[in-house]
């Protein structure tokens, strides 16, 4: 885990120093980043979350940006979520189109300590969804998760 995380602010440091390059020249975005287009703004969420199946409902709201980066190659997008914990939950996550295996990627942090990497499928023009097998509290852990856009939600 440590070197995946290593790996990911490696590649955020390379993003940093290259951005400013990287717009002056080079190629045109993928076509494929066009589906992110959708999410493209700030957004804010509420909902619950139980920590097991039957336990007590707990509420969260959520704020998150999503941005173009690298002259619109990657998205990026920081989610910040308040729930009854005195600290928010906050993740950085980049997305991308990966042009030679032709698929989506993204790799995220969060200060809760972990990094995680997982391919991003759109099942239509305004649903994406993702998944990830991770270890937490030395428990391997799958998580799925789907988000549905629409014009102003």
């Amino acid at each position: 885990m440590k070197s995946m995380i290593v790996l990911a602010l490696c590649a955020v440091l390379l993003t940093a120093l290259c951005q400013g390059h990287c717009q002056a020249q080079g190629p045109e975005p993928a076509e494929a980043m066009k589906k992110f287009d959708i999410m493209i703004g700030s957004w804010e969420g509420s909902g619950t979350y139980r920590e097991t199946a039957d336990g007590e409902a707990h509420e969260w709201t959520s704020v998150q940006t999503v941005t173009r980066i690298l002259n619109g190659h990657a998205v990026q997008e920081d989610l910040r979520i308040d729930t009854e914990m005195p600290v928010p939950i906050v993740y950085r996550s980049i997305h991308a189109w990966d042009p030679g295996e032709k698929r989506y990627l993204s790799i995220g942090m969060g200060n809760t300590g972990e990094g995680s990497t997982s391919e991003l499928y759109w099942i239509d023009d305004h649903t994406l969804t993702g998944s990830m097998i991770e270890k937490k509290k030395g428990n391997v852990v799958t998580s799925r998760w789907v988000v549905t856009y629409e014009k102003d939600s």
